[in-house]
């Protein structure tokens, strides 16, 4: 098959002169005027916030931290993902001292503090010593952050103003990496925390630094309505003097293969090319690799090919391996992941790789995972063996590069990105949901943040709260919002607003909380065989969609995991204590993955009435198995499933077309529905169905006030 090859050139930065830095090092331009602006911010007691847009591999961890370590100032690391958060961990410990105290946050370390700290009860109230002394740089994730700060993860006996003040008071740096892959809730809530400790704080000054591959015109529309002041960098200054340079980014070669990726055709269009990897592997045998896909089960699949096709043991770095394997599985000689290691992962020293293959669905993710390769910092005379990447795009990229660009080309890292920003299809933002329901978070939010406050301050802070929600949001004033609240409360709807990717939260107050949970506990029959810890938690749907399988038992589940106690103590030991604090309804031992994968469809019956392009608290949801055998119980995951609730949104389509006639990004969860007669009979019609945040995310795209009532 034909391709395009790209030479692209490798990226060095410049090294500021005369410059007291972190361990003795000349900073690049941009670290150099983070700690400016630090500076500026530290004298004149004015919060800032910073915008860093370096590239990937320019050292940006350094840049966002050395202003705490060179002032001796508390700070907050913010990532996306686990894995980042321990990439920065280590990055971390090459420039601190012994007397700087880290933390990783995340919700194997709460759980864990929930046990050793019995004491404080099923309480997050325990963190109030961890940001009161423990630690001067805590690393966490933007939802835990905010879950703690605004009173959403704790149960009845929580009292917390104590955790959100020492916060606010104490840590006036606040870090947020990868920002650019943050989703549109998630920007809506680190806008209305940062106004509020902006409008709550007046007298201790702030440092925002945020760390993104692009600008985010909507959060800066954010910040602007807030009034807090922001920067640029890197940005020119002709009084800069300079000293060398070094490379941050190695040169490599790049080829671009057209696939169908709107019908998941990766999987394909990888294994058509593998011969483009044969031809490298002839040259330099020794070349190790990565190849990145979007879907787990692609993923899966691929690792069981290449295995067969290179004879070698392939690493597995994806949601459905063990955790305890992914040091080991991107240490091997090829790995195969999902999205789990483009962030957060450099491929260096035992996880050094040499060729990279990757689908990229928009720029962003392209840049992402290209990213991710040629990052030691290597001339080209000392590239042995030359960096390679394979990049699996839409066809009508790889039509505009044939068309308009050519079949071979030399390009700059700036210069392709600003090409793929130029040719990919944009997906929806889902800026409406910034002022139809961020103000609803915001206002249960400012309602717990007043509940705590001591009597002397509470008609300031209410005043002030107020100020920030009309600032903020285009809502009219704060009694429509109010009533907007009232009405999701009245609806039993709020629960899935203020639920985190699927659930799993105490909401105090809230007792309308989404109940239908999909984890599904597993003991996988293929790991066994191949030696490997075989307990996971993944989802049903994709379990039934991928997998032959056979529905045990808790008890049975917990005996079969006893079996394999000798081998794996450690990690039993976690995965025990992972289940004790997850409700969990669904337990299966895998055979293997399926051939053909099963259709799988929720049902609901048609002899009740809901409102199509609205939010609903629903009943009776059920499993339809349209094509493929029927599971084995599956009428017992059915009874299951009918006696929860689920705060959902129904409209009318076909998943795929509604996807794509609505530009819904790649992983955007959207389901097939079907009504069901009382006789088992499936009526006519297509619907889609998505649940928690995803419905509200759906329904904020709807100008119309009341939905459709709908019936069969």
């Amino acid at each position: 098959m034909e391709s395009i090859k790209i030479k692209l050139v490798e990226k060095r930065l410049k090294l500021v002169d005369g410059v007291d830095y972190v361990n003795g090092f000349n900073p690049y331009l941009h670290q150099y005027q983070t700690l400016e602006a630090f500076k500026e911010v530290y004298e004149s007691k004015r919060s800032l916030a910073i915008f860093n847009y370096t590239s990937t591999g320019g050292g940006k961890t350094l840049a966002s931290f050395a202003p705490a370590l060179l002032y001796k100032q508390k700070a907050i690391g913010v990532y996306s993902t686990n894995e980042l958060i321990k990439d920065q961990w280590s990055a971390l410990e090459k420039f601190v001292d012994d007397s700087t105290r880290l933390c990783q946050l995340d919700s194997l370390t709460i759980s864990q503090w929930k046990e050793d700290f019995s004491e404080f009860g099923y309480s997050i109230e325990m963190l109030k010593p961890l940001f009161e002394s423990w630690s001067d740089i805590v690393l966490t994730n933007p939802d835990i952050l905010y879950l703690i700060m605004f009173g959403l993860y704790r149960n009845k006996n929580y009292s917390a103003e104590a955790v959100f003040r020492e916060i606010i008071s104490k840590y006036p740096i606040i870090i947020f990496d990868e920002f650019h892959l943050y989703d549109i809730k998630q920007i809506a809530n680190i806008a209305w925390m940062i106004g509020m400790i902006d409008r709550l704080e007046l007298d201790i000054p702030h440092f925002f630094v945020f760390s993104s591959a692009t600008p985010n015109s909507l959060f800066l529309e954010q910040l602007d309505r807030i009034g807090m002041d922001y920067l640029e960098i890197p940005h020119d200054d002709e009084n800069i003097k300079y000293k060398g340079e070094r490379i941050v980014m190695e040169g490599l070669d790049l080829e671009l293969i057209p696939a169908d990726l709107e019908q998941w055709k990766a999987l394909e269009a990888v294994e058509d090319n593998l011969n483009l990897i044969d031809n490298y592997l002839k040259e330099y045998p020794d070349a190790r690799g990565v190849f990145i896909l979007d879907s787990v089960g692609d993923a899966c699949q691929l690792a069981d090919r290449l295995t067969a096709r290179y004879d070698i043991e392939v690493g597995e770095v994806h949601g459905y391996k063990d955790k305890f394997k992914r040091r080991e599985g991107l240490s091997k000689k090829f790995t195969v992941g999902t999205s789990t290691i483009e962030v957060g992962i450099d491929f260096k020293d035992d996880m050094h790789k040499d060729f990279m293959v990757f689908e990229a669905k928009s720029a962003s993710q392209f840049m992402q995972r290209l990213g991710r390769l040629g990052r030691g910092g290597r001339r080209e005379d000392e590239i042995s063996t030359p960096n390679y990447v394979v990049a699996i795009v839409p066809v009508y990229v790889y039509n505009y590069f044939k068309g308009n660009l050519g079949y071979y080309l030399e390009l700059n890292r700036e210069e392709l990105a600003q090409e793929l920003e130029r040719i990919y299809h944009s997906n929806e933002d889902f800026k409406p949901y910034l002022d139809k329901y961020a103000p609803i978070e915001a206002y249960y939010a400012r309602n717990w943040i007043l509940s705590q406050n001591a009597d002397d301050t509470y008609s300031q802070e209410r005043r002030r709260t107020k100020d920030l929600m009309m600032d903020l949001y285009s809502c009219g004033n704060l009694q429509v919002v109010q009533g907007n609240y009232n009405k999701l409360k009245k609806d039993k709807t709020l629960g899935g607003l203020l639920t985190f990717r699927g659930g799993g939260l105490d909401l105090t107050g809230i007792d309308d909380r989404p109940q239908i949970n999909l984890d599904t506990a597993i003991i996988d029959n293929r790991e066994i065989v191949k030696g490997n810890f075989p307990a996971k938690v993944y989802n049903l749907l994709w379990i039934l969609k991928k997998c032959n399988f056979r529905l045990i038992s808790r008890s049975s589940f917990m005996d079969e995991l006893e079996l394999y106690q000798g081998d794996f103590p450690e990690e039993i030991k976690v995965f025990k204590k992972s289940l004790e604090k997850r409700k969990l309804d669904f337990f299966v031992k895998v055979d293997a993955f399926r051939e053909e994968n099963r259709n799988i469809i929720f049902t609901l019956p048609d002899n009740q009435y809901w409102r199509r392009d609205k939010i609903s608290n629903l009943g009776d949801l059920e499993l339809k198995v349209e094509k493929g055998d029927k599971p084995e119980k599956l009428a017992y995951i059915n009874e299951i499933l009918e006696e929860k609730r689920a705060v959902a949104y129904i409209t009318k389509g076909n998943s795929w077309g509604f996807s794509k006639a609505n530009s819904l990004p790649p992983m955007f969860q959207v389901y097939p529905l079907k009504f069901i007669s009382s006789g088992g009979i499936i009526r006519r019609g297509d619907y889609v169905i998505a649940f928690d945040s995803n419905a509200f995310l759906l329904d904020s795209l709807k100008e119309e006030e009341e939905g459709e009532l709908l019936f069969v």
